[in-house]
């Protein structure tokens, strides 16, 4: 709590929490207004819409902390929006680019285009007058990147040399991205950042100039750090952050 006169401001966010668009409205708050992270007070769920109220000191001017909160909210959230729609555009090409390539990737193959007409699922020929269903072609982009990206993460942590320092960081590590991965309160996009850091300190960990692991080690912990800004403390990554990331520094 602030050491000195405070008071409460409550903000209303209409249909649900989206989390980047939080994180950001409460770094609006933190830069322009003085408020800590630990300075949310409640947070009230009103049918689909939710209700923060959040300490600020005597000299905030509430009116002024909730436009600027509104306006970042706003802008983030439509521009989560517009990437959201740039994905499912980006996978639409590269489904119906996948058609294209596969007749030429495996002769005599033919695909049945009246059953994509009716259903999402699409019959292949492959020559022999057999057919092949694909099922459900659904195809995200982000989720192909945050698929791509765990796998490179896993693999570099077990490809870490042995040694007695190694063996408890390759443990904390692999602990650290299951929390990452299991929390429900990060995006997707939070999530494939959260492991590019992962891998940062991995790569940190397996340099031999000390000045570059500590730049490399910092810039990671303060990446972590940050996606974990206005989130609340009781989630797996928040945690995770809180008990991994100061003994990692000290390793």
């Amino acid at each position: 709590m602030h050491p000195y006169p405070h008071r409460t401001t409550q903000i209303l966010i209409r249909d649900g929490i989206n989390l980047t668009a939080f994180r950001t409205a409460y770094e609006k708050l933190t830069t322009e207004h003085g408020v800590r992270k630990d300075d949310l007070r409640g947070l009230e769920k009103l049918g689909t819409d939710v209700l923060l109220t959040i300490e600020v000191t005597e000299e905030v001017d509430k009116a002024e902390a909730e436009k600027d909160w509104d306006n970042a909210y706003r802008a983030e959230l439509e521009a989560v929006k517009k990437s959201e729609q740039l994905h499912r555009h980006n996978a639409e090409e590269w489904k119906n680019a996948l058609f294209k390539i596969i007749p030429n990737l495996i002769p005599n193959l033919t695909i049945n285009n009246t059953a994509m007409s009716n259903s999402n699922n699409a019959n292949i020929n492959s020559g022999d007058n057999s057919f092949i269903n694909t099922g459900e072609m659904s195809v995200q982009g982000e989720n192909i990147s945050f698929g791509v990206i765990s796998d490179q993460v896993n693999s570099s942590i077990n490809q870490m040399p042995q040694s007695p320092d190694n063996v408890q960081l390759k443990e904390i590590l692999q602990q650290f991205k299951v929390a990452i991965e299991k929390d429900n309160q990060l995006s997707i996009d939070d999530k494939t950042e959260a492991l590019k850091q992962l891998e940062g300190l991995v790569n940190a960990s397996q340099t031999d100039k000390l000045d570059v692991k500590g730049k490399l080690a910092k810039r990671s912990v303060q990446m972590l750090r940050g996606i974990a800004t206005g989130l609340p403390n009781i989630t797996n990554f928040v945690e995770a952050c809180n008990k991994f990331l100061p003994m990692i520094t000290k390793l």
